[in-house]
């Protein structure tokens, strides 16, 4: 059974959490505004080669692949049980 990896999760939360707070600190010091873009870049490149489902690869949200580490979810688009490593 294909699964998605736990790390590629985290990696991408840390990406989304790291722009924000970049797009927020960037009023004070502008150079930020050039981090958040890529760490935006880094979201959508893991997003798009790991975060998807792995019999159709369909797009899932990130907050239901956090919410999937514990819980049992099936893709909205195929109906596979998308499993979490």
């Amino acid at each position: 059974m294909k699964k998605i990896q736990q790390w590629h999760i985290y990696m991408a939360m840390g990406c989304v959490v790291a722009a924000s707070i970049c797009i927020t600190l960037g009023c004070f010091y502008w150079p930020l505004f050039l981090a958040a873009g890529g760490f935006t870049i880094g979201y959508i490149l893991v997003d798009r080669k790991y975060l998807r489902c792995p019999y159709c690869r369909g797009f899932i949200n990130l907050d239901w692949l956090f919410y999937d580490r514990n819980h049992e979810y099936h893709c909205s688009r195929c109906g596979n049980r998308v499993e979490i490593e």
